[in-house]
């Protein structure tokens, strides 16, 4: 197997990378929104009883908003960005990934530009 994108551009610049996850599995999410929900009722129950709770650090890798954000902010500082597709870990199949949304998997793609723009009515962040 090779290596990630991220590896190549720091074999080729010498500079360290950072990654950032677009995508994470569904089984994941529901895990993560189980234990956020757990915390919370105990968080509640502890509060209603009196005890002085401190606060939680909050688990900002869910964030879509936060992801924009550190990506907009690498694209305004001029760093390297680029992408990795892979099946791996991936809930969608290799012909929906090919056939469907035009990728190769596994391949890496160098991000070129980043956008919000407007579709029937909707906002939509586009790589």
């Amino acid at each position: 197997k090779g290596g990630t994108f991220g590896e190549a551009l720091q074999l080729l610049t010498g500079y360290p990378t950072q990654r950032i996850r677009l995508y994470v599995p569904k089984l994941e999410r529901l895990e993560k929104a189980q234990k956020r929900q757990a915390r919370q009722e105990r968080r509640t129950r502890l509060l209603l009883s009196g005890v002085e709770v401190p606060d939680e650090p909050s688990d900002e890798s869910d964030d879509e908003d936060l992801t924009w954000s550190k990506l907009l902010s690498c694209k305004d500082a001029g760093y390297l960005l680029g992408a990795g597709c892979s099946e791996e870990g991936c809930e969608k199949s290799k012909h929906h990934i090919v056939e469907e949304m035009g990728l190769q998997a596994p391949h890496a793609y160098g991000i070129l530009d980043l956008a919000e723009v407007v579709v029937n009515g909707a906002t939509v962040r586009v790589v």
